[in-house]
């Protein structure tokens, strides 16, 4: 394991560092992205509702980083203000997926 300190020391180390560490430092970024592009890929119906999510995903995540810029130190109801973000998307795009195929596919047999 590649602590902080260490990643300054050569690239190499930079590198495992940033590959350790990706998701814990940009996961919020990288899946807001790649809701983005879901929003982009789908003109429908599904797709406003992503970007809905999108909408109050980046919300709370700016105003927990303007909050985080003054030096004002309340970390815990950001964290929990992102935390029910997060889950509730992923229970909203569990429920659009399944309802999505149930819509193209219809309900399976047996």
């Amino acid at each position: 394991e590649v602590l902080r300190n260490h990643a300054d020391q050569s690239f190499t180390n930079a590198c495992k560092y940033l590959v350790d560490n990706f998701l814990e430092m940009y996961g919020l970024e990288t899946c807001c992205g790649m809701l983005a592009v879901a929003v982009a890929v789908r003109v429908d119906v599904y797709g406003v509702f992503y970007a809905l999510i999108l909408g109050i995903l980046m919300l709370a995540q700016g105003v927990s980083m303007a909050l985080r810029h003054r030096s004002i130190v309340v970390p815990h109801p950001l964290q929990c203000v992102l935390y029910v973000c997060w889950w509730s998307y992923v229970l909203v795009h569990g429920v659009l997926l399944g309802a999505q195929y149930v819509f193209l596919l219809g309900v399976p047999r047996g």
